[in-house]
């Protein structure tokens, strides 16, 4: 049975939008840690980054230079909803790191 979480697209530089990913994408990405929320409860802001053209990629070998990029949260090991919380401290992280401000853009 598919499911899916809330996530947040990195669309540009400091700019994202609310996006969601299925439990059938999950394994298609590779991940990287972004921020530890609360390690007791193992609350950890991920990265996972899809190359746009995965057939291209498993298929005929071929390098990818496009890619797609998600903010996700894990709770406990399992992928969980961003919250606003989630968002402002995404948001303080992302200035601590780059000294700019990140902007969510809303879906239309």
């Amino acid at each position: 049975m598919a499911w899916c979480v809330d996530t947040l697209k990195i669309v540009g530089e400091g700019k994202l939008e609310k996006s969601n990913l299925c439990n059938f994408e999950l394994d298609l990405g590779y991940y990287d840690d972004f921020l530890i929320i609360n390690e007791k409860f193992g609350e950890v802001i991920k990265i996972i980054i899809f190359p746009e053209k995965l057939f291209e990629k498993a298929f005929f070998e071929e390098e990818i230079s496009i890619y797609t990029m998600h903010f996700i949260k894990y709770k406990e090991g399992k992928p969980w909803w961003i919250t606003e919380e989630d968002i402002r401290l995404i948001a303080k992280e992302y200035h601590k790191r780059s000294g700019k401000k990140l902007k969510l853009i809303e879906e239309i």
